[in-house]
């Protein structure tokens, strides 16, 4: 009788490829022959930041692209607005004006020519405003899953793949350990507040001109 008690080594692999790749392999929706749900892109900014994002659905949305949103959140903080509130909610915030306008930017330009733009809508009030975005921070329902309470916008979106475990969804702020981070969703019971998620990974809100973590996403 063999006593001896045998261990399971895992192994990080890693592979090159070309942006070229895998935008024909999400045009001809085979992504998954290459990359599963959690699955890291390695990504240096223009600026010299080094960023991974994952792979945190296949096949997301009407159009059907996956879609990665990074890992950890950027060194910076940022508010969602100057002052705390959240009139006008995705498609007003200071937020997605600086991701679109400023951070798309810093992506390699390789990376830039690639990323499909994606329509969001958002419900507030009696009015269904839609924007069209490269870059867009994950809902309160893409995060969490849907809750007509907290995040009455969401009316459209489906908790992604990637976080559906409270595991998944803790990042890290570089120094500063787990953190918070913002979430597009205005917070239904406040005027004032966006959803965010708590450092452990739980829900939570915050008013608007609070900096706070910032974990962007992309389609390709």
């Amino acid at each position: 009788m063999n006593d001896k008690i045998g261990v399971t080594i895992t192994k990080k692999t890693q592979q090159q490829v070309t942006w070229e790749l895998l935008k024909t392999l999400a045009d001809e929706c085979r992504i998954e022959e290459l990359l599963a749900v959690g699955d890291e892109l390695q990504v240096e900014l223009k600026t010299g930041e080094a960023v991974a994002f994952q792979l945190a659905d296949l096949c997301m949305g009407t159009g059907g692209r996956p879609c990665f949103i990074l890992k950890e959140c950027l060194k910076d903080e940022k508010p969602m607005n100057k002052t705390n509130t959240n009139k006008g909610g995705w498609e007003k915030s200071f937020m997605r004006e600086w991701l679109n306008e400023t951070i798309f930017h810093q992506l390699p330009d390789e990376l830039q020519a690639i990323v499909m733009p994606r329509v969001i809508k958002q419900k507030l009030g009696s009015k269904t405003v839609e924007t069209v975005d490269k870059l867009w921070l994950p809902s309160h329902t893409e995060m969490f899953g849907a809750d007509a309470e907290w995040a009455p916008a969401d009316t459209e979106d489906a908790q992604l793949a990637l976080f559906r475990t409270e595991r998944s969804r803790v990042k890290e702020c570089a120094g500063r350990g787990t953190w918070w981070y913002w979430l597009r969703s205005p917070f239904g019971s406040s005027s004032a507040s966006f959803c965010r998620v708590y450092s452990g990974g739980s829900a939570y809100t915050s008013g608007a001109s609070i900096s706070y973590g910032v974990a962007f996403g992309f389609c390709i």
